[in-house]
């Protein structure tokens, strides 16, 4: 897990490397760290995608054997409960949300 302590007071907004230089935004340590930090958060991001998409296939896997066993309600429950801890987890719709997971380019890795 990242500590992300390091980042607290950055300077929140678009940033681009004009307005950086031209001096148009603030810059503080916060934000050094945070830029430094980009290829490891960006390798935190793709590597905690894999786990959420491996969990929602572990889901799957449930839900199936719910249905195999002739009990449908019990995997429309299971499938309710789980949209709502990813709606509470991410704060998006979890459809909005394995769409995004979903609809990554492939070959995108690194």
């Amino acid at each position: 897990m990242i500590d992300t302590d390091n980042y607290e007071g950055h300077t929140p907004g678009q940033w681009s490397v004009t307005s950086i230089r031209d001096g148009s935004i603030p810059w503080n340590t916060a934000d050094e760290e945070l830029c430094a930090d980009a290829p490891l958060l960006l390798a935190e991001v793709k590597r905690l995608n894999v786990e959420v998409k491996e969990l929602l296939d572990d889901m799957a896997h449930i839900v199936e054997n719910y249905l195999r066993d002739g009990d449908p309600a019990a995997a429309v429950l299971f499938i309710l409960d789980g949209r709502k801890t990813i709606e509470k987890i991410t704060g998006i719709d979890a459809r909005e949300y394995f769409a995004r997971l979903y609809d990554e380019p492939e070959g995108d890795d690194e």
